[in-house]
């Protein structure tokens, strides 16, 4: 049962930061683009940055997802009747507080390090650090709360974490670009 929860989240992982990087790039060709001269996006799509963001879902979320939602959903159990609004604020905050962090600065460092090849990526991962943490506390525990307090059925609960999850990770695609120093 571990086993194919670890392979399903690996996948969802692979496929969510894929897909985020292919809309990262699709916003970053639209805001660019001149409307005198325009380009396809398979013309300027940079499959291997896609590959290489993907593979982070694959080698590094996956798993730790699954090992904070493990941890997290034995110290805060969801109930038949659902999770209460207390019990999904204190599960978001942990999960913002606890796990995020780690997570956010890797993709960051691997990001600029194996992405764009950036020498000093420690630094520019130390520098876009607290902005992108000031945003994820801005968006992530809320909406991640109301989800789960809201949501009873798994599925469409899923769903909708899938998607804030796939927002998430565009907008983490769009802040380690290097035009977005």
């Amino acid at each position: 049962m571990a086993s194919r929860a670890l392979l399903q989240g690996t996948t969802l992982a692979t496929t969510t930061f894929f897909s985020a990087d292919v809309a990262a790039q699709i916003i970053q060709q639209s805001s660019e683009q001149q409307v005198l001269t325009p380009v396809s996006f398979a013309a300027t799509w940079d499959p291997l940055r896609s590959f290489k963001t993907a593979a982070f879902g694959t080698a590094v979320v996956g798993w730790y997802s699954l090992s904070s939602t493990y941890f997290l959903s034995r110290v805060f159990p969801r109930t038949p009747a659902g999770m209460s609004l207390p019990s999904a604020a204190l599960h978001a905050v942990a999960n913002q507080a606890l796990f995020a962090p780690p997570l956010t600065f890797s993709f960051l460092y691997l990001m600029a390090d194996v992405v764009y090849e950036d020498p000093m990526a420690f630094d520019t991962a130390r520098e876009k650090f607290p902005d992108v943490s000031a945003t994820a506390w801005t968006v992530l525990p809320a909406s991640n709360a109301l989800v789960n307090w809201g949501v009873r059925a798994a599925g469409p609960r899923r769903f909708l974490l899938n998607g804030i999850g796939l927002g998430w990770a565009t907008y983490l695609a769009l802040a380690v670009t290097p035009e977005s120093r």
